[in-house]
């Protein structure tokens, strides 16, 4: 069953020589400025020069990677530039290869190297809550445009548990909003593609209570069994991967035929390698002429989580033309991408078979 998400319509892409793009990419790229104090309720960008950073966590590898090449390509298509103003571009490790007790600390710290950049008009930040929890309020505090690539968690935006989306926005006003269909829309088409008895698994988490609560909603009680070897299929509600892949281990003992469906949370975990497993990718609808861009680019075939990174840039950069003369002020640029945002594209099932990925409409 195909759900569909308005998007903008994505223009068509010319393929660009893969040295010429290379060596724009290369240009695009910062490290930061000297600043030391961090900029609050947004403010002023002094110049026509203006910095989008992208903070997510290991960009280097994995999907990660492949979410900020999608990002370098579209700053680069756009030749660096965003109506009158030039944009650079800086990626930063947002977790530090913390984990644990220790991830909100490294988060914060890489959130605020971003903020005391005086340039900074925008952050490309978070694939998941576990880290948006942190960054979400620290980017609203600076009054500067937050847009992730891949957040799915409602409660950013509606009530899920008490007191938000209120206490996620201490300066009084939205600054966050995310290409990605939240876990709500999320529930709804896959419980309407699934057959048969269900089982829920449900992560001790947020995020696990929301996607659980949603999944158990839009399947009704007549289909929801409580065991493993009584279900025809089983959906695990959380974005831990390393708790999803003991529940998943334990699962498919208990019953080998299982199939086993994920959160486009854990769509670029390694579970689904696995013969049995699929997960939600919440990335726009497949596009051959991005899928030539990206390989002439990097060398590669891209993951469905680039055409995530992609949109992601380009709905930042459209929010700073359309604020036209006044992009240099953040407030501006936030009201334009507020006025326009929509959700990236449709919703899949995604899986991976000896290397190559397979995606299936919901």
């Amino acid at each position: 069953m195909g759900v569909a998400f308005r998007a903008r319509p994505a223009p068509k892409l010319k393929v660009p020589l893969r040295r010429r793009v290379s060596g724009l990419l290369a240009a695009l790229v910062i490290t930061g400025c000297g600043e030391t104090e961090g900029i609050t309720r947004g403010g002023s960008i002094i110049g026509e020069t203006l910095t989008v950073y992208s903070l997510l966590p290991t960009p280097d590898r994995g999907a990660a990677r492949d979410v900020v090449d999608g990002e370098r390509l579209a700053l680069a298509q756009a030749r660096g530039r965003a109506g009158a103003f030039k944009v650079n571009f800086a990626s930063l490790d947002s977790t530090r290869g913390e984990t644990g007790g220790e991830l909100a600390g490294a988060v914060a710290g890489a959130t605020r190297q971003a903020i005391v950049d005086a340039q900074i008009v925008a952050a490309l930040s978070d694939l998941d809550d576990s880290t948006a929890r942190t960054s979400v309020p620290l980017f609203n505090a600076a009054g500067i445009l937050h847009v992730s690539p891949g957040v799915t968690y409602p409660g950013f935006t509606t009530r899920v548990e008490p007191g938000e989306p209120e206490r996620w926005y201490p300066a009084g006003e939205r600054t966050f909003f995310s290409v990605a269909p939240d876990d709500a829309s999320q529930a709804r088409a896959l419980a309407g593609s699934l057959r048969g008895r269900v089982l829920v698994e449900q992560e001790e988490s947020p995020s696990g209570h929301a996607f659980g609560a949603a999944m158990r909603s839009a399947l009704g009680p007549g289909r929801l069994v409580q065991d493993a070897r009584s279900a025809d299929c089983a959906v695990y509600a959380g974005s831990d991967p390393g708790n999803a892949d003991g529940v998943v281990e334990s699962l498919l003992r208990e019953n080998s035929r299982l199939r086993v469906y994920l959160p486009a949370a854990l769509s670029g975990s390694k579970l689904v390698e696995r013969s049995q497993v699929s997960a939600i990718s919440a990335s726009p609808a497949p596009d051959p002429a991005f899928n030539r861009a990206f390989r002439a680019a990097f060398g590669r075939d891209p993951r469905p989580e680039a055409l995530t990174g992609h949109a992601a840039m380009r709905g930042v950069l459209d929010a700073i033309a359309r604020a036209g003369s006044r992009a240099n002020s953040r407030q501006a640029v936030i009201d334009a991408y507020a006025r326009t945002q929509r959700p990236a594209g449709n919703l899949f099932l995604l899986s991976r078979r000896r290397g190559s990925v397979r995606t299936e409409p919901l």
